[in-house]
């Protein structure tokens, strides 16, 4: 599966797996996760190392544009994922967050593979979740 940037149009959604929450807490564990968007969006804008940028659907319409944009402009792979457990608990900050990034390619690249891509032929496996 290869990331597209794709601002400012409503990009792909992805279903991460059970094992994309057990690799993006080991890479919590490992130093290579920046959680929340306002420390998101700094990274981006000071050009710091940032291979993924992952965005949880349910965030608000502002805040993918300011990353897709943000993520676009410095060349920086985002994926927009539907959770069925939520991002902040797979890396245990128990406070609301829709986005995060990782600093790590080999992780990044493993994490990309964790998800599955979420159309109308393999739609999330929430049984309340919406489609696309």
């Amino acid at each position: 599966m290869q990331v597209k940037n794709r601002p400012f149009e409503d990009p792909t959604v992805y279903v991460p797996t059970e094992p994309f929450y057990g690799m993006l807490g080991l890479a919590r564990r490992a130093g290579k996760v920046t959680p929340g968007t306002p420390s998101v969006l700094a990274q981006l804008k000071k050009g710091a190392a940032v291979a993924l940028v992952l965005i949880d659907e349910s965030a608000s319409s502002g805040t993918k544009s300011k990353l897709w944009g943000a993520c676009f402009n410095k060349g920086v792979s985002f994926l927009t994922v539907r959770c069925e457990r939520s991002m902040s608990e797979a890396i245990g900050i128990f406070a609301p967050m829709a986005t995060l990034s990782v600093t790590d390619e080999g992780f990044a690249k493993r994490l990309i593979s964790l998800c599955k891509e979420c159309t109308e032929e393999n739609p999330p496996q929430s049984g309340n979740a919406e489609r696309r």
